[in-house]
C-alpha cells in the first residue's frame, strides 16, 4: 500500500505527490460483533439506554471506500482488553503491534466492553512509545468513528495527551488532536446526535482528505514528492551496490590496516546516490508558481480585504473587490511575474500586462495590497526564518553532539556572542585523550591533552541590515531563529580556545554545553551548518588571512584570468 494512497488527495488539495506508507490502514472491530462476511461491525452505546445492536457500521462500505482509492484496508478483531496491567498482556501487545505498523487505524471509542478507557490508554501508550524510542517521530493517523458525543471524546483525547506531550494541539472545529507524530480525528456516525456525521461509505474519502491536510502546503508537497522518488528508485540505488563488490566489505577493508576509509565512506556513497536521485527529480518553477496560484485562488474574498493599512482598505473597499484582487494575484503567479520594490518600498509590476484594470489608480492599490497580503501570510520573521534556517542548518538526528567544522556555539554568559568553529573535520575527530609527560625524576604521567580550536566570531543581525556580509539563519534549541553574519577584521573576530577531548572528539555534555580547559568560558550548542555554507564561511575567513602582505607577483596573479 502506498501513501500515494493518502496523499493522492493531493491532486484535489495541495497536489501532494505519491509517497509510500509502510503499512495499510486497519479497521479495528469489536469482539463478537462482526458478521462472518465482515459486512458489519457494532459500536457500543454510551451511558444512555441505546443497545449496541442498534449501532451497526457497514464495515464493507468502509473497506470498499478505500479500495476505490486503490488502498487495501485490513480488518482486525482484538481480544478483550484487560482492566489492569494491560502493557504485559499478550492480546494488548498484538493490538499495539497492529496499530503501530499501520499508518492509519480506525477505532471505535468503546472498543472493549466494560472498559471505557481502553482506547485512551492505547493512544497514550502509542504516543509514549513514540516519544521514548523513536526520533524523528513516525507519522500516525488515528480515526475514531463513533456514535457517541464526538466533542466530549475530543476533549478526553486532548486531556490524555496533555499528560504526555505538553505541546499537544487541538482543533475544535475539525475535532482533531495532534501530539508528536500522532494525529487523532474523531468522526460522528450517521446515527450520532453530533453535527457533521460521516456515512460509512464516505469515511475513507474523509480520512484521506484529513491525512493529506496533516502536512499540506507547497513545501511539504515537494518533500513528499522527493521521498516518493527515493522509494520508487530504491532498486536503482541498490543496484549501485551489488553484493559482488562486497565480500565481507572487501575483507573488512584490508583487515583494517590502512583501509578504514572504505568503511567510513560507505555512508557518503549511499548519500551521494540518494542525492543524485533527488537532483534528477526536477521540480520546475512553473510547477511552484502554479501551486502558488492555486493556493491564492482557494482563498476567500475576505482574505484580500484585510490589511494593516486603513488607507489601502478604504481604497479597496471603494473600488476593488476581493475577487478582483484574487484574480489579479493569480494572474501574477501564472505569468511568473516578479515584483521588485520602488524606492518607497512599494512593489511595482515588471510587465505592463499586469495592469489588470483600465483605471490606473487601482494598480498601485493592488500592488500595496499584495505586499500587505504576503507579509501577513509569511508572518515574518518566523516562517521566513524557518525557511532560511532550513537552507543553512544541517538537521541533527542524533543526541550526541561534537565540536567540529561548522558548529555554531553561543557564549552561555554573553548571550549575544556567537562563534563559528573552523577546526577542519579530520582534525576534530582524531584527538587523543592523554599525552605522556616525563618528570625530572624520570617518572611518566598521563595528562589530559589540551587542543586548540579556531573560531570566528559571528555578528547578530538586527533590523535586517546584513549589507554585503556573509549571512545565515540558525534555529536554536529554544525554537528562536537568529540571523547571523560573518564580517569584520581578523584582529577583532578570530579566536583560539582550548578544550579537553573526550576519547577522540570534543563532545558536548548532557547540559548541551562544552567548557574551555580553564572553565572560564562555557559555550552552548546552537546549530551545525551544511557543508556548502561552512565552506563559504571558511573561504571568507581564509581570504581575510591572505590579505596580509600582498606582493607584486600576487597582485599580478589576480589580474589574469587563468
Amino acid at each position: 500500500m502506498t501513501i500515494s494512497d493518502f496523499s493522492r488527495d493531493a491532486e484535489r488539495h495541495s497536489r501532494q505527490n505519491d509517497l509510500d506508507l509502510d503499512g495499510p490502514p486497519i479497521l479495528i472491530l469489536k469482539k463478537d460483533e462482526v458478521a462472518p462476511d465482515l459486512a458489519t461491525m457494532t459500536i457500543e452505546a454510551d451511558d444512555d439506554d441505546r443497545r449496541a445492536d442498534d449501532n451497526w457500521v457497514d464495515a464493507r462500505s468502509v473497506t470498499d471506500g478505500f479500495a476505490k482509492e486503490g488502498i487495501v484496508c485490513g480488518a482486525f478483531e482484538p481480544k478483550e482488553f484487560p482492566e489492569t496491567n494491560f502493557e504485559s498482556d499478550g492480546n494488548f501487545k498484538t493490538l499495539l503491534k497492529v496499530c503501530t505498523n499501520a499508518d492509519v487505524f480506525i477505532l471505535d471509542w468503546y472498543l472493549f466492553r466494560g472498559n471505557q478507557n481502553a482506547v485512551a490508554h492505547l493512544l497514550k501508550y502509542i504516543l509514549s512509545e513514540d516519544n521514548r524510542n523513536t526520533s524523528p517521530k513516525p507519522v500516525r493517523f488515528c480515526a475514531i468513528y463513533t456514535a457517541e458525543r464526538v466533542d466530549a471524546i475530543c476533549d478526553k483525547v486532548y486531556t490524555a495527551f496533555k499528560q504526555i506531550e505538553p505541546s499537544v494541539s487541538k482543533d475544535v472545529d475539525a475535532r482533531k488532536v495532534c501530539a508528536g507524530g500522532l494525529t487523532v480525528c474523531i468522526y460522528a456516525k450517521e446515527e450520532a446526535t453530533s453535527s457533521g456525521a460521516v456515512a460509512a461509505k464516505d469515511l475513507a474519502s474523509r480520512i484521506i482528505t484529513d491525512f493529506a491536510k496533516t502536512y499540506e502546503g507547497i513545501l511539504p508537497a515537494l518533500a513528499l514528492r522527493g521521498i516518493a522518488s527515493i522509494r520508487e528508485n530504491t532498486k536503482r540505488i541498490l543496484d549501485r551496490f551489488p553484493a559482488g563488490m562486497d565480500p565481507a566489505l572487501v575483507l573488512h577493508s584490508g583487515l583494517t590496516i590502512g583501509g578504514q576509509a572504505i568503511a567510513e565512506d560507505v555512508t557518503n556513497l549511499i548519500g551521494d546516490e540518494v542525492s543524485s536521485v533527488l537532483s534528477d527529480l526536477q521540480v520546475s518553477s512553473n510547477e511552484i508558481y502554479g501551486l502558488c496560484a492555486e493556493y491564492v485562488n482557494g482563498c476567500t474574498d475576505s482574505d484580500f480585504r484585510q490589511t494593516d493599512d486603513s488607507e489601502i482598505n478604504k481604497a479597496i473597499a471603494s473600488g476593488v473587490g476581493g475577487g478582483a484582487i484574487r484574480d489579479f494575484i493569480c494572474r501574477v503567479f501564472n505569468q511568473r511575474t516578479l515584483f521588485p520594490k520602488d524606492s518607497d518600498g512599494a512593489y511595482k509590476a515588471v510587465f505592463s500586462k499586469c495592469k489588470e484594470t483600465p483605471n490606473p489608480k487601482f494598480n498601485p492599490n493592488l500592488l500595496k495590497l499584495l505586499r500587505s497580503y504576503v507579509e501577513r501570510k509569511i508572518k515574518s520573521p518566523v516562517k521566513f526564518g524557518a525557511l532560511s534556517a532550513m537552507f543553512c542548518q544541517r538537521t541533527s538526528y542524533s543526541a550526541k553532539r561534537m565540536l567540529k567544522f561548522g558548529t555554531v556555539v553561543r557564549d552561555a554568559v554573553e548571550r549575544d556572542a556567537y562563534y563559528l568553529c573552523l577546526m577542519p573535520s579530520c582534525d576534530s575527530i582524531r584527538l587523543l585523550d592523554y599525552e605522556v609527560v616525563k618528570h625530572s625524576d624520570g617518572t611518566e604521567e598521563n595528562c589530559q591533552k589540551v587542543h586548540y580550536f579556531p573560531f570566528w566570531k559571528l555578528d547578530a543581525v538586527k533590523d535586517g541590515g546584513m549589507s554585503k556580509a556573509h549571512g545565515l539563519v540558525v534555529k536554536g534549541d529554544d525554537g528562536a531563529y537568529c540571523p547571523l553574519c560573518a564580517r569584520g577584521k581578523i584582529r577583532e573576530n578570530f579566536r583560539l580556545m582550548k578544550f579537553h577531548s573526550c576519547r577522540e572528539i570534543v563532545e558536548f555534555e548532557d547540559d548541551n554545553c562544552v567548557r574551555t580547559t580553564d572553565n572560564e568560558k562555557t559555550f552552548e550548542w546552537v546549530a551545525e551548518l551544511k557543508s556548502a555554507h561552512i565552506q563559504r564561511m571558511a573561504e571568507f575567513v581564509s581570504r581575510e588571512f591572505s590579505r596580509v602582505g600582498l606582493t607584486e607577483s600576487e597582485w599580478l596573479r589576480l589580474q589574469v584570468d587563468r
